[in-house]
């Protein structure tokens, strides 16, 4: 029992640090708003204000820059900018909190990407899908290219056509395990789930039941940025005109009050797409032991217990000295993962790996992975739709309310999910919030804005990040 007084007394604590705490971040975030102070941001009034300094941020507010507007201030909770994509060091390695990929790299919305990873002659790597090795439990070599090749003839040669014959016939979306079925895919030995689970839970983080058939799609070429500064390298210009115009560390979900609130209609939009939860543990060894080949696949009766690893110990990643290995774990098991400790996870982890390759590997040195899930500003890796999202869902979560605008990859029909989701609406809010301000506030009196900054109404034009979003209304 956990009643006595004795126990009591550090949830008494804790609570009263909490509290302290919350009251501390309050007061910081009026203080370096407030007029009176000596930094260089001053004002308790501004033209724009931008909750969120990720890339649909950033790209909004260097799109108002680029056309002359220049009161701005981006309030930002994390003490870096980039949101969720965020590069950090890990035993002397550079690995990716987030983001880690450009995906699509052949369609036109990926061009500014290409052209960012260009000019800073920024580090990829290209992945072969094909270079897998399945073992089962008790670490047999149970690769079988003949169950990869039916998954391709019967779902992905022929997705395409099937959805857009049910398309035309206007017949509604379904859970994509119901599509599989239709297409005679079954799925039901655990070599058939194992590559299930990498076709699809390791795309969309979420198993098939809980997926629309409509958002399946054959994923086109992508790469891997392994590169030492980190993906947001490639955004960096974005944000350096930004550094004296964001305040970071200070936002909370709880210092920002929606007056009026959200209509029913907004809110409906914004529940039917969901924050996934998408888990990369990265795991350190004295060296490496495992199969070498880009992926390894494990065929377990559990499905989704550590599914995917990827050898990061390889030419074009990192040394293959590093004995870097990368375990990727998605819904309720990343979520289940994401609520326990380090150490918790990597017993569970060398357990697996000592029975797929003997007792006398060595003990891996260090373990990290982001918990996204538990993030209170985005409560997950990136979204994904309910079943049965319509085209007037998209609309209505992306439509401004008034001067209030709402961007992130959450609001793209096209594009939810990935980075360009991100940079392309913040491009396009910017750009609408700049033709409100010269249809309504012609720039003839700068320095004069009307609009009140404040933090309890938002009042004011200014982007709100769907991923902000997500955590006022989910908790």
């Amino acid at each position: 029992m956990r009643n006595s007084a004795a126990e009591s007394q550090p949830l008494r604590l804790r609570l009263l640090m909490y509290v302290t705490i919350k009251i501390i971040l309050f007061l910081t975030l009026l203080f370096l708003v407030d007029r009176s102070l000596s930094s260089p941001i001053k004002q308790n009034k501004t033209k724009v204000l931008i909750l969120g300094a990720g890339l649909a941020g950033i790209r909004a507010a260097k799109t108002l820059l680029d056309r002359n507007i220049t009161d701005i201030l981006i309030l930002e909770g994390k003490n870096y900018t980039g949101g969720r994509i965020h590069a950090m060091k890990f035993t002397n390695y550079t690995i990716e909190a987030g983001a880690n990929w450009i995906h699509f790299v052949n369609e036109d919305d990926t061009k500014p990407f290409l052209e960012r990873k260009e000019a800073r002659s920024v580090r990829v790597h290209t992945y072969n899908y094909s270079n897998i090795i399945m073992r089962d439990e008790d670490g047999k070599d149970v690769t079988d290219f003949a169950v990869v090749r039916e998954f391709d003839d019967k779902v992905h040669n022929k997705i395409e056509e099937f959805q857009e014959e049910r398309r035309t016939k206007n017949f509604p979306d379904m859970p994509a395990r119901v599509g599989l079925q239709l297409m005679g895919w079954k799925g039901k030995r655990p070599i058939e789930r194992a590559i299930e689970y990498f076709e699809l839970d390791y795309e969309f983080a979420k198993p098939p039941e809980e997926v629309s058939f409509y958002s399946l799609f054959v994923s086109g070429e992508e790469f891997l940025v392994p590169d030492e500064r980190g993906v947001w390298s490639m955004f960096e210009d974005l944000s350096k005109p930004l550094e004296k115009k964001t305040i970071s560390g200070v936002l909370a979900k709880d210092l920002v009050t929606l007056e009026p609130a959200l209509p029913d209609w907004k809110k409906e939009a914004i529940y039917k797409i969901p924050l996934s939860t998408y888990t990369k543990i990265y795991l350190k060894f004295p060296k490496k032991f495992w199969d070498d080949n880009e992926y390894i696949l494990y065929v377990s009766k559990d499905l989704g217990r550590f599914p995917v690893w990827q050898d990061l110990s390889r030419p074009g990643i990192n040394s293959v000295n590093s004995g870097m290995l990368e375990i990727t774990v998605t819904g309720a098991e990343g979520r289940r993962i994401e609520g326990q400790s380090f150490n918790e996870t990597k017993a569970e982890i060398m357990e697996i790996l000592r029975k797929v390759y003997g007792e006398g590997i060595p003990e891996a040195t260090d373990i990290y992975y982001h918990r996204w899930s538990k993030e209170p500003l985005t409560q997950g890796a990136f979204s994904d739709p309910v079943v049965g999202m319509t085209s007037k869902d998209w609309e209505n979560i992306g439509k401004n309310l008034g001067r209030l605008y709402f961007a992130g990859e959450a609001t793209s029909e096209e594009w939810y999910g990935y980075m360009q989701g991100a940079y392309l609406t913040g491009d396009k809010k910017g750009k609408m919030i700049a033709e409100n301000i010269f249809l309504h506030e012609p720039i003839s009196k700068p320095g004069k804005p009307k609009s009140e900054a404040t933090l309890v109404k938002v009042t004011i034009p200014g982007v709100f990040l769907l991923s902000y979003l997500h955590s006022l209304l989910w908790n």
